[in-house]
């Protein structure tokens, strides 16, 4: 315990690194473009805006209901899966120069990571709410309380697997160039343009093994269904947040040490 409040005091001691490296992926990839961080929101917007004008007007036989609120549920908590899971693998090897010239906690660099694309997360759901109501969409509010514990589980579920992607692509630069030929893959294999239990043998058993699935599930069920989410998805969100940080944390202890002799 008295280890756990040595790191979090250490955390707010440079909460200044975190800030300045969220600022840094928040407006750095919009640097000298006239909107700037605004377009952490015109993304977003545009998205759900296609959306809705395509799957309204654009219906094929055996379409799903309402599909472009069976995408907004679920692609916002996609793209930050995504993110963490391809994007984080550099966490480290991305920022070596900061790594060799200064000190701080090494964690930040992962935090900072996450934290900006959860933000980018959190505008994109903000145009999904401001769309339900703007359309009168059916959705039961009473089953949102469970959005918010949902978002958290998967915030932690990001940060695990950060720790754990980043430190192993410290030592095996492969990791990254390998999940990022896996985009595709994840975006395939992941049940947001299809609903899940349409899928039939091999591919229903990849779903199912894919983590991405049960939370996007999740979402599908509070927010396109209205209904309290599935409790074996919640079981196996919070299975999977408990063994992704676990495994973050334990395989970034025991890697850090090696971080400067290796980036």
């Amino acid at each position: 315990m008295n280890g756990i409040m040595a790191n979090l005091r250490e955390y707010y001691e440079y909460r200044n690194v975190l800030r300045s490296l969220l600022a840094k992926n928040l407006y750095g990839r919009y640097k000298n473009s006239i909107l700037g961080f605004a377009w952490n929101f015109v993304t977003p917007l545009i998205l759900m805006l296609m959306y809705y004008i395509i799957f309204t007007e654009v219906k094929g036989e055996g379409a799903i209901e309402n599909k472009w609120m069976f995408l907004s549920s679920a692609i916002f908590a996609f793209h930050f899966l995504t993110s963490c899971i391809v994007g984080g693998t550099n966490a480290f090897t991305g920022n070596a120069g900061m790594i060799k010239k200064m000190y701080f906690p090494r964690e930040i660099l992962v935090f900072s990571k996450v934290l900006s694309s959860f933000i980018v997360c959190l505008i994109g759901y903000l145009f999904v709410f401001i769309l339900i109501i703007g359309t009168s969409y059916p959705l039961d509010w009473s089953y949102v309380i469970y959005f918010p514990l949902m978002l958290l589980l998967m915030l932690l579920f990001g940060i695990g697997c950060v720790f754990f992607l980043s430190s192993i692509t410290v030592y095996v630069r492969d990791i990254q160039y390998v999940l990022g030929s896996m985009s595709i893959a994840f975006f395939v294999l992941t049940p947001m343009r299809y609903m899940a239990e349409d899928a039939e043998g091999l591919l229903a058993t990849i779903i199912w093994i894919n983590p991405l699935t049960y939370f996007v599930e999740v979402f599908h069920d509070i927010l396109y269904w209205g209904t309290a989410p599935d409790q074996f998805y919640i079981l196996m969100c919070i299975a999977l947040t408990v063994a992704f940080l676990l495994l973050g944390f334990v395989t970034f202890r025991l890697l850090k040490h090696g971080f400067l002799k290796r980036i």
